[in-house]
């Protein structure tokens, strides 16, 4: 009896490096989430795993916080575009004494401010919108990719048996 293993040591010894139940479970977590993510692509799937991420890590907070900004930049742009028709006289670029001061919609507008720009501010602001909601959801896949290769849980169909 001798030369066999002690199995209950060596179990204590594997718990003992995976750590506390609640850690591989939010570890797992992560990456269920991450992988899900990845594999389809959906926005509400990517959103979970980012969410999970930011609450979870600090790289993850701080990529969420840039990720939002740019997903907020994108809707503000496609709201510029769809009230510039509603509201001609309170969208577009705004200057006061010549000089531009902001740009959106204000309301009410400013006293003594100008409204520069016409109807061809819906097709920029249209166009720039949706090209940045593209750009921040194939940032959100890529990030999502680096955490998931960074942390060692990606399959690879060389690791598979």
């Amino acid at each position: 009896m001798e030369g066999q293993p002690d199995e209950r040591a060596a179990l204590e010894r594997i718990l003992e490096e995976l750590g506390p139940p609640l850690r591989v479970a939010q570890a797992y977590s992560s990456e269920m989430a991450v992988e899900e993510a990845l594999a389809t692509g959906r926005t509400g799937a990517m959103a979970r795993a980012l969410w999970h991420l930011a609450t979870t890590t600090a790289r993850g907070f701080a990529a969420v916080v840039g990720l939002c900004a740019g997903y907020l930049s994108a809707l503000a742009l496609l709201a510029i575009a769809a009230l510039k028709p509603i509201f001609p006289r309170n969208v577009g670029v705004f200057a006061i004494d010549g000089v531009p001061r902001s740009v959106g919609a204000l309301f009410p507008a400013p006293a003594g401010a100008e409204v520069w720009g016409g109807y061809w501010v819906i097709p920029i602001a249209l166009a720039l919108g949706l090209a940045l909601l593209v750009a921040m959801h194939r940032a959100s896949r890529r990030f999502l990719g680096w955490w998931r290769a960074r942390n060692g849980s990606g399959r690879s169909a060389e690791a598979a048996p």
